[in-house]
């Protein structure tokens, strides 16, 4: 799916989120999906550790075989490890 510009989307995604980004477009076409993936950012993260919340986006994103989201979970692992890991 290609990163689309939907203005609407955009607007929502600036007041939301203080922007929008290449994953933000590529749900633009789908009403649908924006409501769900704007409803859950909003929701934190708190029974679990972000490491572990982390690596299960990273085999969960692996296991679906989504390029994009493999590839965007590979990079927050990498950002995430600290130099005694």
């Amino acid at each position: 799916m290609s990163p689309v510009v939907v203005p609407e989307w955009e607007a929502e995604a600036k007041r939301r989120f203080g922007g929008s980004s290449d994953y933000l477009r590529r749900i633009a076409p789908i009403p649908w999906l924006r409501r769900t993936c704007a409803a859950w950012m909003l929701y934190p993260i708190s029974a679990l550790p972000v490491r572990l919340a982390d690596l299960m986006f990273l085999v969960v994103s692996q296991e679906n075989s989504c390029r994009y989201c493999y590839g965007a979970a590979r990079a927050i692992c990498a950002s995430s490890v600290t130099p005694t890991e």
